[in-house]
């Protein structure tokens, strides 16, 4: 849970609820409802978000939890599907389809092997990673481990020849996943790629006759419409059909594979409607961002919540959220040093802090500031939930079965006392 709390927004762990049916969207929200109704009773009108994962038995426009919940509230509630899982379905997809689906079918039995050669993993003082039983934002790890590590697995597939041994091929997408051709090879310069990568392995590789060199991922579509462009050119300047067919084969690959990541991630959106379709942003909640919000979306905002708002305050108290807000906006435009002081605020913390942009206006907008602080608690991801667990694995694995479900708690719990003591005093 989140929530604002003496002008800051504080992250608590409130309880975490086994499971021990299927997880259907019924079944979970019979659980969530059941144990709101005895830690929050009120909890009806003051449900402000919900964040998933994205499963459909939460996020389902009929029958999911989320939907189950909005209709139980008083009051629209926002949504939000994680960013970080929707990067990991579209890492997913990416990498599925990387070398016509080859590349992931080959990294899984490469990983296997490696983690089965103990002699290897003794001399290396390393092991592979493993990225099956994780979540993909794990296979940078895996690549990483492999980039570092390639002289002394090259090595090893080149004395061993077990059957996964990866192509030459599969290395050149592995460790370079964004390149380009800088033409044909020199006379002089006909080394093989092995030879080239123990020779230097930071910088480049040379397969066949042209090398690759090192570049970072294109970071938009267009980047990697020029990166595509170059590639083309260098196609065209070598003299032979079958290192042309070679190229394109790369090529194709790469650009194919950056291509659909770069048009994966410009389609990620957090925020979702109740049919669980990209939605709006949610209000700005910083002072700077409301001095550019026009009044009747700001209007429009505080509709939204004037059900919710009129179970815990007057109408003289909601109406003063408003004068608040149009206040703000007129000492802004007015107020030289003013502006000033909110742009220097949010300039001067590259996280963009609530708590430090607000505090420099004192208790003059606090309604403003407690109405702003609502809406920001909405949870931006489930990140910050799973590494709890994940951390330092406080889960229940084959080899704790005998922890308890009060222990887990109890470990979470111990976590947050000093901030829960702080919060009530």
């Amino acid at each position: 849970m989140r929530c604002h709390c003496k002008g800051s927004l504080e992250y608590l762990h409130i309880l975490a609820i086994p499971m021990r049916e299927h997880h259907t969207g019924e079944y979970q929200y019979d659980l969530i409802v059941e144990t709101m109704n005895v830690l929050a009773p009120d909890w009806r009108h003051q449900l402000i978000g919900i964040t998933t994962v994205g499963a459909s038995t939460m996020t389902g426009c009929i029958q999911g939890t989320c939907t189950r919940l909005s209709n139980e509230c008083h009051g629209n509630i926002f949504r939000v599907w994680c960013g970080a899982h929707q990067l990991d379905l579209v890492v997913k997809k990416a990498f599925n389809q990387l070398m016509n689906k080859k590349f992931l079918i080959t990294l899984t039995g490469v990983t296997g092997h490696l983690r089965r050669q103990q002699n290897l993993i003794q001399h290396m003082k390393s092991s592979c990673p493993t990225f099956a039983t994780t979540p993909w934002i794990s296979m940078g790890k895996v690549l990483k481990w492999f980039k570092a590590n390639r002289i002394r697995l090259f090595q090893h597939f080149s004395e061993m020849k077990p059957a996964c041994t990866p192509s030459m091929e599969w290395w050149l997408v592995d460790i370079k996943e964004c390149c380009y051709i800088n033409g044909p090879m020199t006379d002089e310069e006909p080394i093989s790629f092995l030879a080239a990568v123990n020779n230097d392995p930071l910088y480049g590789f040379h397969l066949n006759n042209y090398c690759v060199l090192r570049q970072e991922a294109a970071s938009s579509i267009d980047e990697v419409g020029r990166f595509v462009q170059l590639t083309m050119d260098g196609l065209r300047s070598s003299s032979s059909d079958a290192d042309k067919e070679a190229h394109d084969c790369i090529i194709s690959t790469i650009a194919n594979f950056s291509l659909q990541l770069v048009s994966g991630i410009c389609k990620v959106c957090a925020e979702r409607d109740n049919r669980n379709n990209s939605g709006d942003h949610l209000p700005p909640v910083l002072p700077l961002e409301l001095c550019g919000v026009l009044s009747r979306d700001f209007v429009s905002c505080l509709e939204d919540q004037r059900i919710r708002l009129g179970h815990k305050f007057s109408k003289a108290e909601v109406e003063n959220i408003d004068e608040q807000f149009r206040k703000l906006r007129l000492a802004f435009k007015e107020q030289i040093g003013f502006s000033q002081m909110l742009l220097d605020a949010q300039a001067s913390c590259a996280v963009q802090s609530f708590e430090k942009c607000w505090s420099q206006l004192g208790s003059e907008f606090e309604q403003l500031r407690m109405f702003c602080g609502a809406i920001a608690s909405i949870m931006p991801s489930t990140s910050s939930v799973e590494s709890d667990f994940s951390l330092i694995n406080w889960t229940k694995d084959p080899n704790s079965q005998s922890l308890s479900d009060f222990s887990l708690e109890s470990i979470l719990h111990c976590k947050q006392y000093k901030k829960l003591r702080d919060l009530m005093e």
